[in-house]
């Protein structure tokens, strides 16, 4: 499910020096044109989100 103010935490997260995000596919931007130093991952469930950070850190 979707967080609230999605875009505005994205955006912190750039500016914090963050280089990937893995949010919730309702979060995904729909201009990715708006965070160029972030890459961003959309997924459905939890366990999807720890199995892309598994493979993220590999």
């Amino acid at each position: 499910r979707p967080v609230s103010r999605g875009q505005e935490r994205l955006k912190e997260a750039e500016k914090l020096g963050f280089q990937r995000a893995i949010v919730p596919k309702a979060n995904l931007p729909r201009n990715a044109k708006e965070f160029p130093k972030l890459q961003i991952f959309g997924v459905e469930t939890l366990q999807e989100a720890v199995q892309l950070a598994r493979d993220l850190a590999e």
